[in-house]
């Protein structure tokens, strides 16, 4: 009877602490996600700032912003389930009037929910 007992009270250990570090996980995945979002954004503005300026050739930033977008829509459906404000806020980014400003106001977005999702 003991026995049992104590089987059962370490499958609930067991349960309770694989429940928990799942939850752990998702929310380190959603803040990984987010961090990279946010990096991409920076650094895609960064070229579009430089493309206005004639710094940087026109096929380059094409093709910055082509493989851009693309690593933004894994990181909006990363998030999608978890956290639909922030990949909302990811997907009018890439999908939107793209330009330096509305990057960058996307990534300072994304910036302020990674140090919420720090401190969570």
């Amino acid at each position: 009877m003991r026995m049992t007992r104590d089987r059962s009270s370490l499958v609930l250990t067991l349960t309770l602490a694989l429940t928990l570090a799942a939850c752990a996980s998702r929310a380190d995945q959603a803040l990984e996600a987010v961090r990279a979002a946010a990096s991409i954004l920076h650094e895609w503005a960064f070229v579009e700032q430089e493309r206005g300026a004639g710094s940087v050739p026109h096929t380059f930033a094409a093709a910055f912003a082509r493989r851009s977008a693309e690593q933004l829509r894994q990181q909006a459906d990363d998030l999608r389930a978890a956290r639909p404000d922030l990949s909302a806020i990811i997907d009018r980014a890439r999908t939107g009037q793209v330009g330096a400003a509305s990057l960058e106001a996307a990534a300072r977005a994304l910036d302020a929910a990674e140090a919420q999702l720090e401190t969570a």
